[in-house]
């Protein structure tokens, strides 16, 4: 599978700008905010905590994997977030999306976990076919399995920064804002994080990548 990635790294974004500001037409579903949410949590309604969780806990966890690269310490932490949460809710004055609160408690969870477990991160071999459309050379499908294996070495040899950003962009999937919140940087500096990052992999990967077009 070949993709193509602009010169910062980064793919389009599609926004919800467009769909917030519709209005909704006869018998269309509006779906409660955040607050109203954790209003009716609040106020004895259990179940609405679950809404709380299918909204956010695709992206809290693709925080927390962004940290550790690995699925099951960044479920257990996903778990650790919305366990907080729940204690939280009660005692907080919600206002807006819960979204920031609960993506930098995840990236403040899983920078702990990582210092708990004192040891290096690497990519998990799972996400192999994910990684693979977010190769930095749109010109090769790298199908063979010792070609993927340098390419999870050359992500984890990034820097800290660099490698969280480009995981949580290319594997796990979130916006360039979520990363932004979840990292307390601008969205231009996720921006540069991830055409450094994408630069980087360029560099480390050029002599399999000639091999690898020289056999095509």
């Amino acid at each position: 599978m070949q993709v193509v990635l602009g010169s910062d790294g980064t793919s389009s974004v599609p926004t919800a700008v467009v769909a917030t500001m519709a209005r909704p037409g006869p018998g269309e579903f509006v779906q409660d905010t955040d607050e109203q949410i954790a209003a009716r949590f609040t106020a004895g309604d259990a179940a609405a905590f679950g809404e709380l969780m299918q909204r956010h806990m695709g992206a809290a966890f693709g925080v927390a994997y962004g940290v550790l690269h690995d699925r099951d310490d960044a479920a257990d932490v996903t778990q650790d977030v919305f366990l907080r949460l729940s204690r939280s809710l009660p005692h907080m004055r919600v206002q807006g999306s819960l979204g920031p609160w609960l993506y930098r408690v995840a990236m403040n969870c899983a920078i702990d976990r990582l210092r708990q477990n004192r040891r290096h991160t690497t990519v998990n071999v799972d996400d192999e076919r994910t990684l693979d459309r977010a190769l930095p050379d749109p010109g090769i499908a790298l199908e063979r399995i010792e070609l993927r294996r340098h390419v999870f070495r050359a992500v984890s040899r990034l820097p800290e920064k660099q490698r969280i950003v480009f995981t949580m962009r290319h594997v796990s999937g979130l916006s360039l804002e979520e990363i932004a919140v979840a990292t307390n940087c601008a969205t231009g500096t996720v921006k540069c994080h991830l055409a450094r990052a994408t630069r980087r992999l360029r560099e480390l990967l050029e002599p399999y990548l000639d091999e690898a077009r020289r056999e095509v």
